[in-house]
């Protein structure tokens, strides 16, 4: 995440008001399930017993059918071509279509002993993120021969192996004694983590199998209409209706975790929303996935999100949120911002010049007050009422505009929003009631200044925009 969102998403947030960091309401984990053979111990270049709970929840995902199902189309689909209006693109074919319940059953039961099998022919290895020079996490092909039993299925019989890098932060977290360490840290610190660790472990385990059956590094489209090649961002979505990550990467442990609905990696459009960790505290109960079993993910409930973050194609951020006090918490930052960073006036609006690209997209932020729902449409800061030039490197800002809880009568600009549609990539929902959520997608209109032109459709839990710079890559990425 970059550092306008940070500061922004972390002002939005002061002292926790939504729970997205600690929340004592929150039940502990009572999974005691086995670990699946890809994380046994063997397998990892080092190992730490305080990963149990991190491989058992791991172990969830590859265990019920109802998950399991995903994995089908990856590993026993075909190839072949497929036009469209983006073209002609490589896509897998899916074997469950037509298919009845036991012959389905069957073809699960193959990917459950190709998993299985799967476990001869990876390792684990830990590497500083200085090094990794990839997020969280990166697979490669290995040399060494794998050690196949006999009666090993023949999706995985090439004579390679697969060698997965994580981020050495994790492991680091588990092993410190400190304070700051596992050991010591909160029942939803373990949560966070433990939580992003095991989505880390299958979103890259989903590229490895895919490694092994191909023999090489390129990925197909598993669907024709989803945004690119990316298979563990596919399956994140099957999952969890988006792609989950830590506000940001640095320091001890995992900070709360930030929703992004899946777009192409080269869209400048996003949308992130703040997940309270009580929705993550969930992924730890047996009794939620006593529901997985039977209903799949749709069984585990969208959060209630009380905040997010919306970025245009013009790089604009805007921030939403039906909680009154944050307003009051973004004037402030951006006051601070001004303060620290503006360094003289321009002569076409009287503003402030700000140096630095964080600084001034932090003021240049549009707040957007939700009352039951709706967006007011009145923004805050868009503009100060009153700039006053103190010296070359201070000003003074005062008369901000400031939400309430009661919009006022007079907004002109005030407007409600469709709640989108229930319509998802495997039937994932983004939400099932009227919510804050419902006002999120479409683009924020701002009280005053020129709107974006472009024009976000909601198709199948992807962002899509008019744009052909927006458009899916017609070649294959490789990760």
């Amino acid at each position: 995440m970059d550092g306008t969102f940070y500061k922004l998403m972390t002002a939005a947030n002061r002292n926790d008001r939504f729970d997205l960091i600690e929340d004592d309401s929150v039940l502990d984990s009572n999974l005691n399930n086995h670990i699946h053979p890809i994380f046994q111990r063997t397998n990892f270049k080092s190992y730490h017993p305080y990963m149990a709970q991190a491989l058992r929840l791991a172990s969830l995902y590859l265990h019920f059918d109802s998950t399991l199902k995903w994995f089908v189309q990856p590993l026993l689909g075909k190839l072949q071509t497929t036009k469209g209006a983006n073209g002609n693109r490589k896509c897998l074919t899916n074997p469950l279509e037509g298919k009845d319940g036991h012959e389905r059953k069957l073809l699960i039961d193959e990917v459950r002993k190709a998993l299985h099998c799967f476990s001869h022919c990876v390792s684990f290895q830990w590497k500083a993120d200085t090094k990794l020079k990839i997020t969280w996490g990166k697979t490669e092909i290995c040399h060494d021969e794998p050690t196949h039993a006999y009666g090993c299925c023949r999706i995985f019989q090439h004579k390679q192996s697969v060698s997965i890098t994580l981020r050495k932060n994790y492991y680091d977290y588990y092993k410190d004694k400190s304070d700051e360490g596992y050991a010591r840290g909160s029942r939803c610190d373990r949560f966070r983590h433990d939580f992003h660790f095991a989505t880390t472990l299958v979103h890259e385990i989903v590229h490895a199998v895919g490694v092994m059956r191909r023999g090489d590094m390129y990925e197909p489209y598993l669907q024709y209409d989803y945004p690119e090649t990316e298979w563990g961002w596919a399956w994140e979505n099957f999952m969890f209706g988006g792609i989950l990550n830590p506000l940001q990467r640095h320091g001890k442990g995992t900070d709360y975790l930030v929703r992004k609905m899946w777009s192409p990696s080269g869209s400048r459009f996003k949308n992130y929303f703040a997940t309270p960790v009580a929705w993550v505290a969930k992924w730890f109960r047996l009794e939620t996935w006593e529901d997985i079993k039977h209903n799949g993910p749709l069984a585990v409930e969208e959060p209630e999100f009380h905040l997010k973050m919306h970025r245009d194609a013009k790089q604009r951020w805007a921030v939403f949120s039906d909680h009154p006090s944050v307003g009051q918490d973004l004037v402030e930052l951006k006051r601070e911002i001004m303060e620290r960073y503006a360094v003289d006036l321009q002569a076409d609006s009287g503003l402030p010049k700000v140096r630095g690209d964080t600084a001034r997209m932090v003021v240049a932020t549009r707040y957007h007050y939700l009352h039951n729902g709706r967006d007011m449409g009145w923004t805050l800061t868009e503009r100060p009422d009153r700039v006053t030039y103190q010296n070359r490197h201070s000003y003074s800002v005062a008369a901000f505009p400031v939400a309430s809880a009661t919009p006022p009568a007079s907004s002109s600009s005030t407007h409600s929003t469709s709640p989108p549609s229930a319509n998802s990539i495997d039937g994932r929902r983004t939400t099932s009631r009227p919510s804050l959520a419902d006002a999120w997608y479409s683009s924020p209109s701002p009280s005053s200044g020129p709107s974006s032109t472009v024009i976000q459709r909601k198709r199948r839990n992807v962002d899509y925009t008019d744009d052909e710079s927006e458009r899916p890559s017609k070649a294959p990425r490789r990760f």
